[in-house]
Formats: C-alpha cells, sequence, structure tokens
C-alpha cells in the first residue's frame, strides 16, 4: 500500500475543502496511509528538502518511503483510494488521472 501526505494550510479555502470532502473520509478507511500536515514538521520538510513546496494544498504520495509523484489540484476520493490500494510495482500521476 501507498502513503498520501497531504500538505495545507490553515484558512486556506482550497485546502480546507480537499481536506473536508476527500482527506478526512480517506484518512478514516486508511487510518495508516493518510496523513494530514498544516504545520511544518519533518514530513514537510523531507518533502520540501527533495523539491521545494510552491503550492498548497500538495498531496503527495510515497511508496515504502520514497515520493513518487505531487499533485497540486485536487484527487477525488475514488483516485485516492486507488491509489492507496495499488499494486503496482511503480505509479505515475498520468496512471491515476489518464
Amino acid at each position: 500500500m501507498r502513503n498520501i501526505l497531504f500538505i495545507g494550510r490553515k484558512g486556506c479555502n482550497a485546502c480546507e475543502y480537499q481536506r473536508e470532502t476527500v482527506i478526512e473520509p480517506l484518512r478514516q478507511k486508511y487510518p495508516d496511509n493518510v496523513s494530514v500536515h498544516y504545520n511544518w514538521d519533518a514530513a514537510i520538510a523531507r518533502v520540501n528538502a527533495a523539491k521545494t513546496i510552491t503550492r498548497i494544498p500538495l498531496t503527495v504520495v510515497e511508496c515504502n518511503g520514497v515520493e513518487e509523484f505531487r499533485y497540486d489540484s485536487a484527487l477525488t476520493f475514488e483516485e485516492l483510494e486507488g491509489i492507496v490500494n495499488s499494486n503496482a510495482s511503480t505509479l505515475t500521476i498520468d496512471e491515476v488521472i489518464g
């Protein structure tokens, strides 16, 4: 299974909407695979060190602790659930959103 890191900011309407409508329901279903980060922490620092975060909300997909891709637009619950459950050895955003 893959992990989803959601990075946003309190007070950001797009961040709040994505978190409430997509990320929180996904996190309730997959609590070990989905995390939300609104304050600077080790996960955000790691993502930022790999490539500077320039836009939020940001969804980062990791497999075995390695970032596969990031997406700064809204993905649906179904797309993210497919990512979490994907057994593909590698996955790209093009494969997710076609």
